[in-house]
């Protein structure tokens, strides 16, 4: 039984292989074949050396309030997650920040590989009880940054006292008491 057991594992391919077929992964946005590495830190693993030392050089988070470039990687349905364009880290921005009008669905203001402006409104440093390791939390904001294009003046801050954020958080914090 053992034997068997074993040829039966031997012979079990990776999910990952194409088994000959290039438009196998293609659901999952890939490049070459349709596969893009994955998703979850995979794609760290396949970056040349030189690359992953760059990224070791930038820094990991930017200073709030500022506006950074950045490039939507995930949609959720309480947000989009961006990956900021000169820092190592990537943030939210909640679905309320997307845009300064009410929207129904994420993908009504977003969507994966869109190029944004964003502004930092917090970056929030703690350790991870379990491993101990630094863990950044940054919260961005499409509503307080132009989008208006590299010409035309995009990347400007909005609200560069900050009052408008002020005053939104103080009213979310006043229908949370209720």
């Amino acid at each position: 039984p053992v034997a068997d057991v074993t040829t039966r594992f031997v012979q079990i391919r990776h999910p990952m292989e194409h088994y000959g077929d290039p438009d196998r992964h293609a659901h999952r946005g890939g490049g070459e074949g349709g596969y893009d590495g994955g998703a979850g830190g995979t794609e760290r693993r396949r970056q040349p050396p030189q690359q992953r030392e760059r990224q070791r050089q930038q820094p990991y988070a930017p200073p709030a309030p500022s506006v950074q470039r950045g490039t939507v990687t995930r949609i959720e349905p309480f947000g989009a997650f961006v990956q900021l364009s000169d820092f190592r880290a990537r943030g939210l921005v909640h679905r309320s920040q997307l845009a300064r009008y009410r929207i129904e669905s994420v993908e009504d203001a977003a969507a994966v590989g869109d190029d944004v402006w964003v502004k930092v409104l917090s970056v929030e440093r703690e350790v991870d009880e379990e491993t101990g390791k630094p863990r950044h939390r940054v919260r961005l904001s499409v509503k307080y940054a132009s989008q208006d294009g590299d010409e035309g003046g995009g990347g400007r801050d909005l609200d560069p006292d900050g009052v408008e954020a002020a005053e939104e958080e103080a009213r979310r914090g006043d229908r949370k008491g209720d």
